[in-house]
């Protein structure tokens, strides 16, 4: 982790908003196509490409002449940077997202809150009809929504939640190519979730589906053991009737086949202190950080739960390439790239000359660092301190508390992409030990999102203060 020289940053990322607009606009078209505010019944789901969550909106609720005159006079009264870019997006957001809900903190944070929003109903409907992951929802969608479960369980060790992974999770297994009849590309039957959204013409395999779709398994056999941890501990092993152990092995063995698949993509990195995994069809680019961190942390879990080394000591050297490529800025935050830089085995580029030129935005770096928390805590590379420098990282890069209003970057330079926002949220996993980053999220939520996607309110209240 090293220091980030701020000096000449603005100019240095200038030649490169012509192909941010670019790309904004190829982010608008799949849009589109997946638009779903969070206050809709649905959470939204990756509809982008497979190492890619589709750009989401929060939603307000309240009249848009009402919300565009409180924006003007707002605007009017303020006193802007001169820079007219970053002007321009603290005026956008706060036109987007005026705060005009009003809604009451302690019930909007409470178990209450999810079990209406989300009751039994709800769950049975949804599992019962388990989307496949032909266009990638298995991955962003549904286990994202296991993945708010098994945070409910943590926050209040009510098996009743875990009950319904372990739904989701038998019937996820019964999706596999191989038990489905589904064959990729290469016309082979594998024991993963292919998709034919991404590759036009190829139906494919994706490292980070893998990992999204086991995560959420991997947990839940974990707190079936007493292992998983808990903010007061663990009280052992759990004794429930519909997780028998024969049953717990066939689907551990089952996470262990798909996660296997993907071994064959393994590079050790500029040391043997650190490892990564190869993009799909190339022999230098490194997968985007969002997919090996997942990943990695799946690796971790694999290990506690069959014993194999080689599992931690994948985990600890993806984990270790994601960490050596951190910057540590004035603020105390870190910033981070998208992707590493490409390895190449002729002309490697040493760390000591790697610079972070353009910052991850906070929508895929949401993807990025949930994995931190859970890795650091089960004592895997990372710690508290870094944590906290990731919730600073919210509240001093991400949040600008001069104007209220919130980056669209992790760091580097002001910008606001509307449809970045709606991970924002997700943020919330790296507030443990931060209660003015918990607040400034908090606030954002109560004053734009009636109904929050299940997984950031599970974050919510796992995190919540009195």
């Amino acid at each position: 982790m090293r220091t980030h020289d701020p000096s000449n940053q603005r100019d240095s990322v200038r030649p490169l908003l012509q192909r941010r607009r670019a790309a904004l606009a190829v982010a608008l078209s799949f849009c589109a196509l997946s638009f779903l505010s969070c206050s809709g019944t649905r959470p939204p789901s990756d509809l982008a490409r497979a190492g890619e969550p589709a750009p989401e909106s929060a939603s307000t609720r309240g009249s848009a002449s009402i919300v565009e005159a409180a924006a003007t006079q707002e605007s009017d009264s303020l006193d802007l940077p001169e820079d007219r870019e970053a002007a321009g997006a603290i005026e956008r957001f706060r036109a987007d997202y005026p705060g005009l809900l009003r809604q009451d903190r302690r019930f909007y944070s409470s178990r209450e809150h999810f079990d209406l929003a989300y009751p039994d109903s709800f769950w049975n409907a949804y599992i019962d009809t388990l989307p496949s992951n032909e266009q990638g929802k298995l991955a962003w969608e549904a286990s994202r929504w296991m993945a708010a479960l098994i945070v409910m369980y943590q926050a209040t060790g009510d098996t009743r939640y875990l009950e319904r992974v372990w739904r989701y999770a038998e019937t996820a297994m019964k999706l596999r190519d191989d038990r489905s009849g589904l064959r990729d590309y290469r016309d082979r039957s594998l024991p993963a979730w292919g998709s034919s959204r991404y590759v036009v013409g190829q139906r494919r395999h994706f490292l980070v589906h893998t990992g999204l779709i086991v995560e959420p398994i991997l947990e839940m056999l974990l707190a079936l053991r007493g292992e998983l941890p808990m903010p007061k501990g663990s009280s052992g092993p759990l004794d429930v009737p519909w997780a028998q152990w024969d049953a717990q092995e066939r689907l551990l063995r089952d996470c262990l086949e798909a996660i296997d698949l993907h071994e064959d993509r393994y590079r050790t990195g500029l040391d043997e202190s650190e490892g990564y995994f190869l993009e799909d069809d190339s022999e230098w680019e490194p997968q985007p950080f969002n997919a090996q961190n997942i990943f990695a942390y799946d690796l971790q879990l694999a290990y506690l739960l069959s014993g194999r080394e080689q599992y931690r000591d994948r985990a600890r050297a993806v984990m270790q390439f994601f960490a050596n490529r951190l910057q540590v800025t004035e603020q105390d935050g870190y910033i981070w790239e998208y992707v590493a830089w490409p390895i190449s085995p002729d002309r490697p580029i040493p760390l000591d000359q790697y610079v972070v030129r353009k910052c991850e935005e906070i929508s895929h770096g949401f993807i990025t660092i949930e994995p931190i928390p859970k890795i650091a805590r089960l004592g895997v590379v990372f710690d508290r301190t870094d944590i906290e420098r990731l919730s600073r990282t919210l509240s001093r890069q991400i949040y600008d508390s001069k104007y209220r209003t919130f980056n669209t970057l992790i760091g580097c330079y002001t910008a606001y992409v509307p449809q970045y926002i709606g991970r924002l949220p997700g943020w919330l996993c790296v507030t443990e030990y931060d209660p003015e980053a918990y607040r400034i999220v908090e606030e954002f939520m109560l004053g734009n999102i009636e109904r929050p996607d299940p997984l950031y309110l599970a974050y919510l209240i796992r995190f919540a203060r009195d």
